[in-house]
């Protein structure tokens, strides 16, 4: 029965043994500067299968799963940003097990798009770059009278510290998946900000949470095979039971 039971479990969590297709859903990538409120964008087309290698659970994120526009109008009293936008699409990403920042889960993700902060009735419109944000590196635009230089770094579950001006802020992730590489798996990254527009910096910070779950399909497979093979070594056993008593007689 232990046989039975131990191959009943591989079924129903084929990632156990190896790779898995599993479903990504109700996914979601934000983005967030200073205290502002996020931006979110949810996943399409959803659900998306994924194919998750054994071991660390290591995966390729498909492009375009993230393409939208959010708009959000701030009402905060006394505050001089009246307007919010985000215009966002993901390319292709690789995360592994010994590719994010400080030894995390992660990799390079980039984004294409950028993060608009509309000022006095959109008289002043500041557009920042997000080319690099999940991938590292430095991007400046802008003219003389309004610069902004914006720093990445890549996607990780690791802790990480970004510093600016007025002190520093530590973020991390977590990967809650289990030995089946099913559940919720958050990547984080940050981005420092720096314009002559405030004179100093800001920190931000994009957050990718990713929610995977077995395939119907594969699931239903699964739990009938597992359920046949119960009814097969009931069987046995009472075979097995009936042979012991007819020698006993």
């Amino acid at each position: 029965m232990r046989a039975f039971a131990a191959l009943a479990v591989a079924l129903v969590l084929p990632g156990v043994a190896g790779a898995a297709i599993l479903d990504l859903t109700q996914s979601t990538l934000a983005i967030r500067i200073a205290e502002l409120p996020a931006l979110s964008v949810t996943q399409s087309p959803d659900p998306t299968p994924i194919s998750v290698s054994s071991g660390a659970g290591s995966f390729v994120l498909p492009a375009g799963l993230f393409a939208s526009t959010v708009f959000t109008a701030v009402s905060t009293a006394g505050s001089l940003i009246e307007t919010l936008a985000l215009t966002v699409d993901n390319q292709t990403a690789a995360f592994t097990g010994a590719g994010g920042q400080d030894g995390g889960f992660g990799g390079v993700g980039p984004l294409t798009g950028v993060f608009r902060i509309g000022f006095l009735a959109g008289l002043i419109n500041l557009s920042i770059p997000l080319s690099v944000v999940g991938v590292g590196g430095v991007v400046r635009t802008g003219a003389a009278a309004l610069l902004i230089t914006v720093t990445g770094h890549h996607w990780t579950t690791g802790r990480v510290v970004t510093t600016t001006l007025v002190g520093y802020d530590a973020i991390s992730g977590y990967d809650n998946r289990t030995a089946g590489h099913a559940g919720a798996l958050q990547l984080v990254t940050p981005f420092r900000i720096d314009s002559n527009a405030f004179g100093g910096s800001l920190r931000g910070v994009g957050t990718l949470t990713l929610r995977f779950v077995p395939q119907p399909d594969v699931l239903l497979l699964g739990l009938s095979a597992a359920a046949g093979l119960a009814v097969v070594g009931r069987r046995r056993q009472r075979r097995s039971a009936a042979h012991v008593l007819a020698s006993r007689r």
